[in-house]
C-alpha cells in the first residue's frame, strides 16, 4: 500500500495524464492563492487538500477534497459552463482513482462553486469530497 506522498505521486500522474488539466498542486486551501500570483496562469488546476485523518486497521484514511477550477469571466453563462467542463474533468480524475482501488467506498460529494478570489478574479469549479486509503508505513516520515 502508498503512503501518503505515494498518494500525491498519484494524484499528479493522473492530472498529468489529463489533456484538460493544465496545472497540479497539494496542499492547505490557504497555499492555493500562490497559483494565483504564478505568472503561467494555466487553467484549469487540480488541487489536493487533506486536513485530517483517521487510523483504522493499520492504514491511515485521509479525508481528501479535490479541486477541479478555473479563472472564468464575469458572466454566469460562462460559470455554468467551467463548473460543467470541471465536472467532467473530475468525473475522469475520480474513475481514475477507482481504476488505482485509492477509494475506501462509494461515496464521493462533488460541490460547485464561485467566487470572486482576493486578485479580484472570478474562479469557478468543483470540489470533490472523498477518501482516500494509504498504508502504515513506520520506516517513512511521509504523513
Amino acid at each position: 500500500m502508498l503512503d501518503w506522498i505515494g498518494i500525491i505521486n498519484e494524484f499528479e500522474s493522473i492530472a498529468n495524464s489529463n489533456p484538460f488539466i493544465k496545472k497540479f498542486g497539494y496542499g492547505r486551501q490557504e497555499n492555493k492563492q500562490a497559483l494565483f500570483d504564478a505568472w503561467d496562469k494555466e487553467f484549469p488546476i487540480m488541487w489536493i487538500n487533506s486536513d485530517t485523518f483517521n487510523y483504522n486497521k493499520g492504514s491511515f484514511i485521509y479525508s481528501t477534497d479535490i479541486d477541479i477550477f478555473s479563472i472564468i469571466k464575469d458572466s454566469q453563462e460562462d460559470a455554468d459552463k467551467t463548473i460543467s467542463d470541471c465536472n467532467a474533468i473530475i468525473i475522469d480524475v475520480i474513475n481514475s482513482l477507482y481504476n488505482l482501488d485509492l477509494l475506501t467506498n462509494d461515496n464521493v460529494t462533488i460541490t460547485p462553486y464561485h467566487w470572486q478570489e482576493d486578485t479580484g478574479e472570478i474562479v469557478a469549479g468543483v470540489t470533490a469530497t472523498l477518501e482516500v486509503e494509504v498504508g502504515n508505513n513506520n520506516t517513512n516520515c511521509n504523513y
